[in-house]
């Protein structure tokens, strides 16, 4: 018998990452991804932004991404932001602001961490899954 928090951590994973990590439909509110290199709260002022549709983030495979903690000492390769357009009011002027949706830091050795709003999940990632997350970092993509 599988361990129950086990199956919910993996529920919580595949919904989580169907939130965070799919592109918006046509026409509804526009995501970029910000994506810099060291810790989440660092310095992001140099973050490289893109649309978050052109990233390749749905052809990642977070059905194969284990629940496993990140491991004492391992250093920070860099970090993912998705971001999404605020809900428009009926009465708002202007451009309506960029709000963060979820947070992904990665880590070497195909670690992850995924916050997102109090839920923080840590992660081993597939080689290939790891991979394709590091190539949007600035440095891996001058």
């Amino acid at each position: 018998m599988r361990h129950p928090i086990r199956i919910l951590q993996a529920a919580l994973l595949l919904a989580l990452c169907a939130l965070c990590l799919s592109s918006c439909a046509a026409g509804e509110k526009a995501q970029e991804l910000r994506a810099w290199a060291g810790a989440a709260g660092g310095d992001s002022s140099s973050a490289q932004v893109s649309r978050a549709e052109d990233a390749g983030l749905t052809d990642l495979n977070p059905a194969d991404w284990t629940p496993a903690p990140i491991p004492e000492g391992a250093a920070v390769l860099g970090t993912l932001e998705l971001r999404q357009e605020e809900t428009r009011r009926l009465l708002d002027a202007g451009e309506p602001a960029m709000q963060t949706v979820c947070t992904l830091t990665l880590y070497e050795g195909n670690r992850a961490a995924l916050q997102w709003e109090a839920l923080s999940l840590s992660f081993e990632l597939p080689a290939a899954d790891a991979q394709r997350l590091a190539a949007l970092l600035p440095e891996a993509n001058p």
